[in-house]
């Protein structure tokens, strides 16, 4: 005995559910403010006990799974794609075939901005370490950038490296950025979880010619950073990435609790790169 068909105005209603969700919730992030109740109740709560909870279960692993899980969702997407084609020619299931699409977009903004994507709407640093952006002035800025490049030089010294050694990062990453952002956590709690596991991408070549360094995955609560770039900046992109895991959103925060961190190792390369990170920075905000 065959079941009767849905019929259009049931599929319609069924497949609208999704969209319509990812819909309200993009209008409520676009029309929230920035504000503290944002950090203290998403990123400090909401986003922190999802994230963690992700983690514990990826960080299981040495690989990227959320290399694994953009390639699946792309290969999903293209044969729901293939299929709506189909559906087309023949005339039959259109909607159907329409709506598994519009679910799968649905449900990814959904699940990001609920992960993740809230923390933009956070005060961020101001917040969580007390340090507000400031406007310095020209003369003060070029002030620091010669204090980093001394820095720099000192700390070349300690890691056993005169002018004309390559810099090389040696050793664990992943587990001197635990240790680093564990030591950290005793004077700024707030950084003390998620615990993530930075890992090496399987596609850094890729990034490389898009000259990104790493990527965080709000899906999988990983760090994920470019293998392929020089030495020089790999640390500090770790930290820059588990940075995100912690719930700094803000690409120039993100940057400088990569250095905030990196005074925290006790690895001597590990702190150069981050002093070169900032001094990269503030190079070219003087520029």
């Amino acid at each position: 005995m065959t079941q009767p068909k849905t019929g259009p105005a049931r599929i319609i209603l069924r497949g609208i559910i999704l969209p319509v969700m990812a819909g309200g919730l993009l209008l409520f992030y676009h029309n929230l403010e920035i504000s503290p109740q944002v950090d203290q109740i998403f990123t400090l709560q909401l986003s922190k006990w999802i994230l963690s909870g992700i983690s514990s279960l990826t960080s299981q692993v040495p690989f990227s799974v959320a290399e694994i899980l953009a390639l699946l969702l792309g290969l999903y997407a293209l044969s729901r794609l293939f299929n709506l084609v189909i559906a087309v020619v023949q005339g039959n299931e259109i909607l159907r075939a329409f709506f598994r699409i519009t679910d799968l977009g649905a449900v990814l903004i959904i699940c990001f901005l609920l992960f993740w994507g809230f923390n933009y709407r956070q005060i961020g640093l101001e917040q969580s370490v007390g340090l507000s952006p400031l406007n310095i002035p020209t003369k003060e800025l070029e002030l620091m950038a010669q204090d980093l490049v001394l820095q720099a030089k000192t700390e070349r010294i300690q890691a056993g490296l005169d002018d004309k050694t390559l810099f090389r990062l040696t050793g664990d990453l992943g587990k001197e950025a635990e240790i680093t952002y564990a030591s950290m956590s005793v004077d700024y709690p707030q950084f003390k979880n998620p615990v993530g596991r930075a890992k090496p991408m399987l596609s850094s070549k890729l990034f490389s010619y898009m000259g990104i360094s790493g990527i965080f995955s709000p899906f999988t609560a990983e760090a994920n950073y470019n293998n392929d770039q020089e030495d020089l900046l790999k640390g500090s992109s770790v930290l820059h990435e588990l940075a995100h895991l912690k719930g700094v959103a803000r690409e120039e925060e993100a940057n400088f609790i990569a250095y905030l961190a990196s005074r925290y190792s006790q690895e001597p390369a590990f702190r150069y790169s981050g002093t070169m990170l900032a001094l990269i920075n503030t190079t070219n905000r003087l520029s």
